[in-house]
């Protein structure tokens, strides 16, 4: 989780202005969103596991598990550069800064993980691979609607 914070802030010093094509960026609606929303559920089971003793191991268990999920979705919300950078057939992911030839790549949305209820863009080019949940990245219709010719069923 602190790899992601680092590589976030080492990315945020970057531009990729010079790079030409339709950029997509992370919501800051919908990240902070998700954000608070969390916040209220640790802040529930703080409450919990102060008022009620009677099931101590459940809230403890709940409450890092919510404190897992915040922590580990955080750094999208400092996260300033664009995710995606599609030109033409090509896909850049400037997470791991590297270009991608739609053609030749594997390209579906799923539900990845275990505690994902929105739908998820996986992308796999050989040993590479990568996904970003949808519910995070802004206008996600017009992505959908630019990779949805890439897709295998």
């Amino acid at each position: 989780m602190t790899n992601n914070f680092k590589n976030t802030l080492r990315l945020n010093k970057l531009t990729f202005d010079e790079l030409p094509g339709k950029r997509f960026f992370y919501s800051p609606q919908t990240t902070w969103l998700t954000a608070v929303l969390l916040f209220l559920f640790l802040s529930l089971y703080i409450y919990f596991l102060i008022t009620k003793k009677d099931m101590t191991i459940i809230w403890i268990v709940g409450f890092a598990s919510f404190l897992y999920f915040f922590i580990s979705m955080l750094h999208k919300l400092i996260f300033k550069n664009p995710i995606f950078i599609i030109h033409e057939n090509k896909l850049f992911y400037t997470k791991n800064e590297k270009w991608y030839d739609l053609t030749k790549c594997k390209v579906y949305e799923r539900f990845v993980g275990k505690y994902n209820f929105y739908r998820t863009l996986k992308v796999e080019c050989g040993d590479d691979s990568f996904s970003e949940n949808y519910w995070y990245i802004e206008y996600d219709d017009d992505l959908k609607k630019i990779m949805g010719k890439y897709y295998i069923d």
